[in-house]
């Protein structure tokens, strides 16, 4: 922190009288299979079978009174709270490292910076760069300690019986295996003058499940509320589950939204779900580093590099940008996220898929499971780029299906298919649309060369529109079942 700034927050200390209490006080949680519970001190219930716990939690709490926000270089500095995670059971299991913010928390957890880090091993966590959004102003002379440094927030969070959970760690543990770790949190350097004379406690909690478990767990889960249902208070979530199935649920429409620099987080928030952005990021950096250009602290700020970028005056060598750039689109062709294994479920209450939404993730799903529900799928939103598909020709949709509704009421009456919606989707054999559909674009399936499509509702109720005077272009069949 500059001097200047360092004279801002004490004048402002001295005359609000700034009490900003930052407690951090370790529990634990455990899981009998399916179970978990919290608590002050370290609990072990275990059966023959199955037990992760935390233990050895070092004496020291994280406890900052009267402290003012500051860098990432100065919080990688503050001394660190340490403990271990044990899988004592026999069977492995999959486990979520979690931050649980205490309802006596009256800063907001995007307020907090932490660094967490695994003391056993040298080998990287599978969250551990930042994903801050307008802390660009940050200084940067330590780029270790700003890479290794993130805010809480809620594209890693869940929330449980009224409490906030942000997810820190996941992973699978071996019978027997012990994970330690190291954590430090501070005040983040944007944090301003809205955090006086507030405080924030967790508790860091385990939840585990033993693999191959029937229980499904989200392993990260964001926010995609559209625009227009935000104005209505429905609220729509984007998860990544334990089942390597990535689910969208709630009430409303999946659209993107109007703002481009909203439309831009939301994007880089849901690829995060889909691909290895960490790795990509990584990548991409590790050709500055070479190039010995400034690095990008996140995802953000290389896509807001791409679209601010002057030929005029660059910051970056075109013919660098150029390299980071394929990099990038190298990354989205084979760096899907490990975590998902294909399969996507459109669930319940959702009632439209807008204009290209998912376009840019396309590339990593195989099996497509759309509720009923759902009343329009408009224009390319599961388009696959034809050069992609040339050089990677096992990849693309396998099965679309149409679920059916758990509730009667949430039935959608009609169906519209955009144009293009499905484009050269060429892995795709038979596809049967449902007996609501009640117009579908000529294009929709163009390029599905390999596919036998087949109606449900009758011919006649069915309206084929988009100028398209042969009718639906692309499938090698098209049957009416029902006339």
């Amino acid at each position: 922190m500059s001097e200047e700034q360092k004279k801002k927050y004490n004048l402002i200390a001295k005359i609000t009288g700034i009490i900003i209490g930052l407690v951090l006080v370790l529990g634990t949680s455990y899981a009998i299979f399916r179970s978990s519970d919290v608590g002050k001190k370290t609990n072990r219930i275990e059966t023959a079978d199955f037990g992760v716990v935390i233990e050895n939690e070092s004496e020291n709490i994280i406890e900052l009174i009267n402290t003012l926000p500051m860098s990432a270089e100065e919080g990688y500095k503050q001394e660190a709270y340490t403990f271990d995670v044990v899988n004592q059971g026999t069977i492995a299991a999959d486990f979520v490292l979690y931050l649980e913010a205490q309802e006596t928390s009256t800063i907001a957890a995007n307020k907090i910076k932490y660094n967490l880090e695994r003391t056993d091993t040298q080998e990287a966590l599978s969250l551990n760069t930042v994903r801050s959004v307008g802390e660009n102003k940050e200084p940067k002379e330590d780029t270790k300690a700003v890479n290794r440094s993130r805010l809480l927030s809620f594209v890693d969070s869940k929330t449980e019986e009224n409490k906030t959970l942000y997810q820190i760690d996941i992973g699978r543990m071996e019978p027997g295996e012990k994970r330690s770790y190291s954590l430090k949190m501070w005040i983040a350097y944007a944090a301003g003058i809205e955090v006086t004379n507030k405080s924030f406690a967790g508790k860091v909690r385990v939840d585990a499940v033993q693999v191959g478990s029937d229980y499904v767990h989200a392993l990260k889960r964001i926010e995609v509320t559209s625009d227009a249902d935000k104005a209505k208070g429905n609220q729509v979530y984007a998860g990544l589950y334990s089942d390597g199935t990535i689910r969208f649920t709630g009430k409303g429409e999946l659209e993107q939204s109007k703002s481009e620099e909203q439309q831009m987080k939301d994007g880089i928030a849901l690829m995060d779900l889909f691909y290895d952005t960490d790795k990509i990021l990584n990548e991409i950096n590790q050709v500055l580093k070479e190039n010995g250009q400034q690095e990008f602290a996140t995802m953000i700020d290389f896509y807001t590099f791409i679209a601010n970028y002057d030929e005029a005056n660059p910051k970056i060598p075109e013919d660098i940008a150029n390299e980071i750039i394929n990099v990038f689109s190298q990354g989205l062709m084979d760096s899907t996220n490990p975590n998902f294994h294909g399969k996507l479920y459109i669930d319940e209450e959702i009632t439209k898929i807008g204009n290209f939404y998912f376009e840019s993730v396309i590339n990593t799903i195989t099996h497509l499971y759309i509720s009923k529900s759902v009343n329009f799928i408009g224009d390319d939103v599961f388009t696959i780029n034809a050069d992609f598909f040339d050089q990677y020709p096992n990849r693309g949709l396998q099965e679309i299906h149409f679920t059916e509704c758990k509730n009667k009421d949430n039935q959608a009456q009609s169906l519209h298919l955009g144009s293009y919606a499905f484009d050269h989707q060429k892995n795709l054999t038979e596809v049967t649309l449902p007996e609501y559909l009640t117009e579908i674009i000529g294009s929709a399936f163009s390029g599905c060369t390999n596919m036998d499509l087949k109606f449900l509702a009758k011919q006649s109720d069915v309206a084929i529109t988009g100028g398209y005077t042969g009718g639906i272009q692309g499938p090698r069949s098209i049957t009416w079942v029902n006339g």
